[in-house]
């Protein structure tokens, strides 16, 4: 199978779509879409810088050490942790801060890991499927009777919200989390911006009715059944959803905890350690040994549905997954203002890496950067991760057409081709309140012309060529 390597946090759109419309409506020449890798073009230019090779000879923890002192040079003060768990099951683990400091940072400082919670929520659920408590192909409503009054929605499936293909959108207008919000709030933030199954379209609010059905198929507490069936076994007593339990440099007092909701728990609540974190993911790299069984460890690593960002990258239940060199590294990532988490894992060779750092970008030296450059020198991997270094884009007739969103905010988007021969594209009935930075075309199976385009705030289907 495969990794993806898509931030997913619960970060607010609103500051980088305000961006983009003050950028944009300042702009004399006619926006044009830039490729970004797979069917996913950009209103600005992809990164093209190509990545230095890190050379860090010797043994693998030689390498780690010589890696671990890169990281450190790159990222100042800010509070992060690095680890990895190797193919002979040795924990080789940094961090970036000093004992000086006022809360000095260990492998076992809790972290929040943001949308890698996602496989969390995801193996709780899959736990739950297996010993018959709940139905993954099942329609919602039917631990969820209150949906009886949005049908639609109420059909939509558990596999649909675990790998985002239920057609929701979430609200670029409202954070999921603005005040104490309750999980049932789901029900009520859910919003489809397309049929249910038809793309593939990243929810954070998805994740939060899959915790929803959780509590109301248990009649417990979603925490409760995440610990009981998943960190405990796992042996991740300390992990937590308690945002007050992290006190990290810069964050004393609990990493923001009031800005935080119950109802983003599923979707990005748990705080874990980098120590923990990388013993889950080098578990994961064994299926036949894992502490909760071989064909749940096959669930979640299934490729249900592809991406579109590259050629070959897919998702499965709170997993992406890439193939690199003669590898398959599964991954997730997660990112706020002012946090971001990273986890990797690759089975082939048996080894496991997560880090987590309390600013979303310190001098470049991302916790995603991190644990894949990480891969690149302990593993032997391929150096450059950038999605459009593989592959060609397809001829731009195939993303050419009027896009009409009927459900949500994108309103109708035409693409055309200019005389330079770029993409280029017009807002119909004028641009959005808040502008999509990408747009990733989805293609049906045999069709050379896309189907649908998919942005963050509104799905639209092509209904005429130009």
């Amino acid at each position: 199978m495969k990794p993806i390597l898509r931030s997913g946090g619960l970060r607010s759109l609103r500051a980088v779509a305000i961006a983009l419309l003050v950028s944009l409506s300042g702009c004399a020449q006619k926006p044009y879409l830039r490729w970004h890798g797979g069917d996913v073009f950009g209103v600005f230019d992809a990164d093209l810088h190509t990545p230095s090779r890190i050379d860090c000879p010797g043994t693998t923890e030689e390498r780690f050490q010589c890696l671990a002192a890169r990281v450190r040079s790159r990222v100042g003060d800010t509070s992060g942790a690095f680890a990895v768990v190797t193919p002979e099951g040795a924990l080789l683990q940094t961090t970036t801060t000093e004992p000086g400091q006022a809360f000095p940072t260990t492998a076992e400082t809790l972290f929040p890991l943001l949308s890698v919670t996602k496989m969390f929520t995801a193996a709780t659920a899959v736990s739950l499927a297996e010993d018959g408590i709940v139905d993954l192909h099942r329609p919602i409503t039917s631990y969820l009777p209150e949906l009886a009054a949005k049908p639609e929605l109420g059909r939509v499936t558990l596999h649909q919200l675990l790998t985002h293909t239920a057609g929701l959108v979430d609200d670029p207008h409202h954070p999921l989390c603005r005040g104490g919000r309750a999980l049932s709030d789901a029900m009520v933030d859910a919003h489809l911006g397309a049929q249910p199954g038809a793309v593939y379209l990243y929810s954070n609010v998805g994740y939060s009715l899959v915790g929803l059905v959780v509590e109301r198929a248990t009649s417990r507490a979603f925490e409760d059944v995440v610990r009981e069936r998943v960190l405990l076994p796992m042996g991740m007593s300390t992990a937590t959803f308690d945002f007050a339990a992290v006190q990290v440099q810069g964050h004393p007092l609990g990493a923001g905890a009031g800005g935080r909701c119950k109802l983003a728990a599923p979707a990005g609540g748990l705080n874990a350690s980098a120590r923990d974190v990388a013993r889950w993911a080098r578990a994961l790299s064994e299926p036949a040994t894992h502490p909760l069984g071989q064909r749940l460890v096959e669930t979640l690593t299934t490729a249900y549905v592809e991406t579109g960002a590259r050629p070959g990258e897919a998702y499965g239940y709170g997993v992406g997954m890439l193939k690199r060199g003669d590898a398959w590294v599964y991954s997730h990532n997660g990112g706020i203002q002012d946090f971001s988490a990273s986890v990797a894992w690759v089975p082939s060779r048996r080894f496991g890496a997560a880090a987590m750092m309390n600013a979303s970008n310190a001098a470049g030296a991302t916790p995603s950067v991190v644990v894949l450059r990480g891969l690149s020198v302990l593993l032997d991997l391929p150096d450059d991760w950038r999605a459009n270094t593989e592959g060609s884009p397809r001829l731009s007739s195939a993303y050419v057409g009027t896009y009409v969103d009927r459900m949500s905010w994108l309103g109708r988007l035409r693409v055309r081709i200019d005389e330079a021969n770029r993409l280029t594209f017009d807002y119909l009935d004028g641009p959005p309140a808040l502008l999509p930075p990408t747009f990733a075309f989805r293609f049906m199976p045999g069709e050379a012309r896309a189907k649908y385009v998919v942005t963050v705030v509104g799905v639209g289907e092509r209904v005429a060529d130009e």
